[in-house]
């Protein structure tokens, strides 16, 4: 039910606007779960934590992407290429709608859902692009990993803000290059 609503949602134009991969494996959850850096600590000193909500019994993960058919045009009728800023409005705005209803389908299941966008590089490793195989589509920016979907059971009588993680990234407060080495990071 969770991975029909979140792939067969209407798009503008009925386009292929984003691809979704899951998982209910355990073991690679968890394997996931360590690259989620980006959840903010503090400002000051820079500090960052893993993003738990990644951790759930299901995860899914929404990679926007040039869609394989051209169904918008320009005012004079030609046609907009995939790679227009436009066309990837409506990449962001399908995931959105997406992930907004498998997060209330889940709700009305009684799954609790948490939506991050933490799926972050160390040291300029690109683990996510090369654990889902879409390495060369994120570096030649036809496909961008966009969010993930935990959903599962929350721990009984504690607040959503708190967490099992117990390490901390001091020296960055967020961000998709997160390093500990001497690259450019933000």
């Amino acid at each position: 039910e969770l991975l029909w609503t979140a792939t067969n949602i209407p798009t503008k134009q009925h386009e292929g606007y984003f691809d979704v991969y899951y998982t209910a494996d355990r073991k690679l959850i968890q394997e996931l779960s360590r690259y989620t850096w980006g959840y903010t600590h503090r400002r000051n000193p820079p500090s960052t934590w893993r993003n738990s909500q990644t951790n759930g019994n299901i995860l899914i993960v929404w990679v926007a992407k040039e869609p394989n058919s051209q169904l918008n045009s320009h005012g004079d009728g030609t046609l907009k290429e995939n790679t227009d800023k436009n066309r990837w409005a409506n990449a962001y705005a399908s995931v959105g709608i997406s992930l907004g209803l498998t997060m209330r389908v889940a709700n009305k299941m009684g799954f609790a859902t948490g939506a991050n966008k933490s799926h972050n590089d160390l040291n300029g490793n690109d683990y996510w692009p090369k654990k889902l195989g879409i390495y060369d589509e994120v570096k030649n920016g036809t496909m961008e990993i966009c969010y993930g979907l935990g959903i599962g059971y929350p721990q009984a009588n504690r607040p959503r803000w708190e967490s099992d993680e117990n390490e901390i990234m001091i020296g960055a407060a967020n961000g998709s290059k997160i390093t500990t080495t001497g690259q450019e990071t933000h």
